[in-house]
């Protein structure tokens, strides 16, 4: 019985949380705690032209190994492939709207996690669904969404709110 309590407790001390990666990443407890709960968007807003802040995004996600699916300046959104973030088990994708007002840009960054563990039945392999990421200080939700913030923090000067 100890045995298993002992490996039940190594296994799970593996499992981060999105608050412990924030702290690793330099985050303070102020800063963790100012993240309100429930949040599902990171809005990054800068003084630079849309096309500006859209192309120094493009560059962030390039840096960060995320790949871009789609993506158009003119119309002005970024959706990226799927990628494994932080812990194996879970990829990340973002979906990132842009748009400017008086000199103001925002990009508006909702994103979605899943597992990567897919079922093989005859051949065929059902992969998980998609589902939104979500700040609850929790595990992959959480995980997934330090991502987010992550890839909001790496733009230069720019001020950073949650919805």
């Amino acid at each position: 019985m100890k045995k298993i309590l002992l490996l039940l407790t190594i296994i799970l001390s593996g499992c981060g949380s999105g608050m412990s990666v924030l702290k690793e990443r330099g985050f303070t407890n102020e800063q963790i705690n100012a993240i309100p709960k429930g949040a599902t968007q990171l809005i990054v807003e800068k003084k630079v032209s849309k096309d500006a802040l859209f192309d120094e995004m493009v560059r962030v996600l390039i840096d960060r190994g995320y790949r871009i699916e789609k993506e158009s300046k003119d119309q002005g959104y970024i959706t990226t492939e799927g990628k494994c973030c932080l812990q194996l088990s879970t990829s990340y994708r973002a979906n990132i709207v842009f748009s400017e007002n008086n000199g103001v840009s925002r990009a508006v960054i909702k994103s979605e996690w899943t597992a990567n563990t897919g079922i093989a039945m005859y051949g065929v392999v059902a992969m998980p669904d998609w589902y939104e990421t979500k700040w609850d200080g929790g595990q992959r939700t959480s995980i997934a969404f330090a991502e987010s913030i992550a890839i909001a923090n790496a733009i230069e000067n720019a001020e950073i709110s949650y919805k």
